[in-house]
């Protein structure tokens, strides 16, 4: 036979309930304590060794034996333990089952009543939430084939890791989108705002299973595609002398003190097949430099001392949609830094009006438009902006001889 009733609380709030008739007859027995009402917030005013200790025993089950915890404690905090398992029961967060020995109750084994709340209130993953996140993620699709693929290992691990390493692909998503191109440091700013944002395991987890080469994320020293009228010192590497583009490594030209020549001005062209005809065209009087996509830390660094060493005025030429726009005045902002004039080339309304073809905006195109026009933009590429939203269509810098 069970007592099944709650005593009334006593002066801290705790109720109990005898679990065997014999406890009062024979001075045995088992019994429950429990704050019927849990304390969201006591946690906050607990010492901050109580706090860890917690968070180790919450590493386990939510109903854990007492003589498990103290092992878990160890010896050096067993004098620790009683005064917190006691924290514990009056905010409410355990039921506390007991035992009577040797005339005296004794903790036998507790029950967390809201294990992941607690878990979370202290700092720790609420297991029950990423399940629930882990699940959404899945079912979101991504678009490119390789990156769902990818995904299809994330269903098999931990939903902490799994949530973690989707951000990654979603980033991945977002950096081809927008036509980015850079080292791993650069993607991992990207996605992570720290250049030591991803961890190791994360970069080999991605290696194994994607080509990120494929992603224009460079795993090896990156080039400047260039050709100019220089000749930089004191390696004395004659640009000049070539008689089309050459790569050169960032350290190459941060090597550089000086840049001897006759130039007329700089021209920044986005398409890669664009940059290899102007570089052609104009190379022997201008220095012409591919321009990868959204322009990566390295690139700007590079083109940063460049221009410090040859200041000359800017042509960019970029795709006339909402994406080279963005690319323009980013890479542009190193000649305004500079206080050097720039000037968009083959970006005008007139430039997308006499393409062969075109392509209709997509809903991203129009929240980058409306982003580009609410801020201050160059006439021209405002005037461009305002024809693509007018219009309804955008297109691509290949279409264009650039003379």
């Amino acid at each position: 036979m069970r007592d099944l009733e709650w005593s009334a609380a006593d002066a801290a709030g705790v109720r109990t309930r005898q679990l065997d008739v014999g406890a009062q007859v024979t001075l045995r027995g088992r019994r429950l304590r429990q704050r019927e009402a849990i304390d969201q917030h006591a946690q906050r005013l607990w010492p901050q060794d109580w706090q860890q200790l917690i968070r180790d025993w919450l590493e386990g089950s939510a109903t854990p034996k007492w003589a498990t915890l103290l092992k878990k404690g160890g010896p050096q905090r067993s004098v620790l333990a009683p005064d917190v398992l006691e924290a514990l029961l009056r905010a409410g967060w355990i039921e506390l089952e007991e035992t009577r020995e040797h005339g005296r109750w004794v903790p036998l084994r507790l029950t967390f009543r809201d294990f992941e709340t607690l878990r979370e209130n202290l700092g720790l993953p609420n297991r029950t939430l990423l399940a629930q996140q882990h699940a959404e993620l899945l079912a979101q699709p991504l678009a490119d084939a390789a990156l769902v693929a990818a995904a299809q290992h994330l269903a098999e691990m931990p939903p902490q890791l799994a949530i973690r390493r989707h951000r990654w692909l979603r980033a991945l998503e977002t950096w081809c989108a927008d036509q980015r191109n850079g080292t791993r440091r650069d993607f991992a700013l990207f996605a992570a705002d720290d250049t030591k944002g991803l961890p190791d395991a994360d970069w080999n987890w991605l290696l194994d299973v994607l080509d990120l080469s494929a992603f224009n994320i460079e795993a090896h020293t990156p080039l400047l595609l260039i050709r100019a009228p220089l000749h930089l010192q004191p390696s004395g590497l004659n640009l000049a002398a070539a008689v089309d583009f050459l790569g050169l490594t960032p350290n190459i030209v941060a090597a550089g003190s000086s840049a001897d020549g006759k130039m007329g001005c700089w021209r920044l062209v986005e398409n890669r097949t664009s940059f290899e005809r102007a570089a052609r065209q104009f190379g022997a009087n201008d220095g012409v430099v591919w321009l990868p996509g959204y322009p990566p830390t390295w690139w700007r660094e590079t083109l940063q001392h460049l221009i410090r060493l040859h200041p000359a005025p800017l042509l960019i030429a970029c795709d006339p949609d909402p994406a080279g726009i963005e690319i323009a005045t980013l890479a542009a902002q190193l000649w305004s830094d500079a206080n050097l004039r720039w000037q968009p080339w083959h970006m005008g309304a007139d430039t997308l009006d006499r393409l062969p073809t075109r392509k209709p905006l997509t809903e991203d195109d129009y929240t980058r438009l409306a982003r580009l026009l609410s801020n201050p933009l160059h006439p021209v590429l405002r005037e461009l902006a305002e024809a693509m939203q007018q219009h309804g269509y955008k297109g691509e810098q290949e279409g264009l001889r650039l003379d």
